[in-house]
This record gives C-alpha cells, structure tokens and sequence, in this order.
C-alpha cells in the first residue's frame, strides 16, 4: 500500500510538471513569436523602402528621411505612441505593435556622397511590452527580447537635403 502511494506521488509530481511546464513554454514561445513577427515586418519595410527609394535625403544617428518613388518624403524614426511605448514609425505609421517595445534604435549611413548609392545600417532590440511593471519583477517565461540588424544598399543615388 505505502509503494502505490509513492509510486501514485511520484506520477502526480511528475504529470503537474510536465503539464506546468508545457504551458510556460507555450506562453514563452508566444511571446518570442509576437516579438520575431513585429521585428520581421519592421526590418522587411525599412528594407524595401530604402531599397527602393529615389534618394535619401536626410541621415541621423536615430531617424532617416528618404524619397520615395511617389517622390514623397518619408521619415523613419523611433517614436513614444500615446501609452509612452517606444515604437518604429514612418512618417505617423507605426511598424511595430502595441504589445512590444523597441529599444537601441540606431540608423548609420555611409557613402553619403552625390551620386553614389548609399548603405544603410540599421539595428534595434525589441522585447514584449511588460505594461507598468519593473522588468526585474517579471518571471522569466513572460519576458521576449529579440536584436535585429541588417546593411541595406540603395539602388539609386544620396541626394543632400535642400533647405
């Protein structure tokens, strides 16, 4: 009698940790992709447009303005939305959700000369927006922080900004 019921304690301790930690990972594995998808879709449109732009106009450590096909201006840069989160937007769009935050937003041109095209470093860190609490406050299962980084040629030529 005393050996099922260390062998039936031994299964339930075993069976709740498992079912616990399936569904921590679950939620982890959520954030991280919440935090991926955002990342993603902000590195692929920062890149397209760069990519496809006419010229860039103007080049700072933590913003870009560049000229579009359309021959409209767009500015890329980091930007508080109305619940203080700091997101990627262009122009007034933003190209990161709600549910993250993005921090380390940093832009670097080089070959900015006329007539040449010119290269593009962007990188950031995004993380999954915590609300109001203290990161260090978080258990490890609720936090997601993925960097992305990427090197982006224009195909056309760096235009300097005309006042």
């Amino acid at each position: 009698m005393l050996v099922a019921i260390s062998v039936l304690g031994f299964v339930a301790v075993a069976g709740s940790n498992l079912f616990f930690g399936t569904l921590f990972g679950s939620s982890k594995s959520e954030i991280i992709k919440e935090v991926k998808q955002n990342g993603e879709y902000a590195l692929f449109t920062l890149e397209g447009m760069i990519k496809n732009s006419l010229s860039v106009i103007d080049c700072s450590s933590n913003s870009l303005t560049i000229k579009g096909q359309d021959g409209q201006e767009t500015l890329f840069r980091l930007l508080s939305d109305v619940n203080g989160i700091s997101r990627i937007a262009s122009n007034s769009s933003y190209l990161t959700g709600a549910k993250v935050k993005v921090s380390a937003f940093a832009i670097e041109c080089t070959d900015l000369q006329p007539g040449r095209p010119v290269k593009v470093s962007i990188s950031y860190t995004i993380e999954n927006y915590l609300g109001n609490q203290e990161a260090a406050d978080v258990r490890p299962e609720k936090k997601g922080s993925l960097s992305f980084s990427t090197v982006v040629s224009s195909r056309n030529s760096y235009q300097e900004k005309l006042d």
